[in-house]
């Protein structure tokens, strides 16, 4: 909305929820509830010449959420997410899982199609689990509580150190012995002259029996 261009507006009469305002306080959105629906105003047009909302930088999320708002309403009966409705967590032991080869899963916990008296009922994984918000090391040592917790990032100073990276030693020591088995078997150089046979020197007594005669 701060990067919104607006040069013609309209004011917004009557009451509702204000979503968005101008600088001057004037309301841009407004939201008013009508029977089981929803209705917004906007101030301003998608027409180039009143605003820059056409561009989709705020119209095209301001779109997807009213559709997401509006489909969660009319799908409420077949389309729910894990944990978030009473129903589901009342009655969950009556929900008969139909999309695997198993009846003892849990739609508080678990996302499927689900069978509940004569009809169908999708559980979804909720959105905020594609959340990519990374948890703070300290927030996750609390969650673990009197638990000890070692981080893969954190550089172990500590007495145990030894034991947690005495493996890199084994690595160093197996590669050392691979290098000189391997110069052990090496094969001879190409060109090199084979070694002289040996001959046996005649014994003490053939020696004599060439001197006589």
């Amino acid at each position: 909305l701060s990067e919104l261009e607006v040069s013609q507006r309209d004011a917004i009469a009557g009451t509702g929820g204000v979503l968005g305002s101008f600088t001057d306080g004037a309301p841009f959105l407004v939201r008013k509830a009508l029977g089981k629906g929803e209705v917004y105003f906007c101030a301003t047009s998608t027409d180039p010449g009143w605003s820059s909302l056409a561009d989709g930088t705020v119209l095209v999320p301001m779109l997807q959420r009213m559709i997401a708002s509006g489909a969660k309403r009319v799908n409420t009966g077949v389309m729910l997410d894990c944990g978030t409705t009473a129903q589901g967590e009342r009655d969950a032991a009556t929900w008969t899982r139909v999309d695997e080869n198993t009846t003892k899963s849990d739609p508080r916990f678990e996302a499927g199609v689900y069978r509940v008296e004569s009809r169908f009922v999708a559980v979804n994984r909720p959105a905020e689990e594609n959340d990519l918000q990374q948890l703070s090391p300290e927030n996750a040592r609390k969650l673990f509580g009197d638990l000890p917790v070692r981080l893969h990032q954190e550089h172990n100073l500590r007495s145990d150190r030894l034991q947690g990276e005495i493996w890199r030693s084994f690595l160093t020591l197996m590669l050392l012995f691979l290098i000189l088995e391997g110069i052990l078997i090496l094969p001879p150089r190409p060109g090199s002259s084979p070694a002289e046979p040996l001959t046996a020197r005649p014994g003490p007594k053939r020696a004599r029996e060439e001197a006589v005669a």
